[in-house]
């Protein structure tokens, strides 16, 4: 097989992938849900906790869902998809004082971040 040949199947190999899945509509959300778990876990050192507070946040709060190609995201006043996980980047890397401090208190861990309220809403509000 000579150079030319091998490169040409290596594209068509290349090019014959499936296409990329997008994000699921309501990671952004999910991940918001796993900060505050995971950073419970790691500032008590309890997991249980942090599983708890994680369930927790999912019985009192609905994900709003995104489409990665939402029309609302692609408006200046309003986050873009990348944006849509500073919730979760904010709340996974707060100070542990500062989660020792918020203890249960689901509604001022999501206060942390403008973010929050793009990726979660309480049960029964409207988008």
């Amino acid at each position: 097989m000579t150079r030319t040949a091998g490169a040409g199947l290596a594209l068509i190999g290349l090019c014959s992938c499936d296409p990329i899945k997008p994000m699921p509509d309501d990671l952004p959300c999910r991940e918001a849900g796993y900060a505050i778990a995971a950073r419970t876990a790691e500032c008590t050192g309890d997991a249980a906790l942090g599983q708890a507070r994680y369930e927790d946040y999912r019985a009192r709060y609905s994900c709003i869902l995104w489409e990665a190609d939402d029309p609302a995201l692609r408006d200046s006043s309003n986050p873009g998809p990348e944006d849509l996980f500073s919730c979760a980047f904010t709340l996974r890397n707060i100070a542990c004082e500062v989660a020792l401090d918020l203890g249960d208190d689901i509604d001022g861990w999501l206060s942390l971040d403008p973010g929050c309220t793009w990726v979660a809403q309480p049960k029964g509000a409207g988008r």
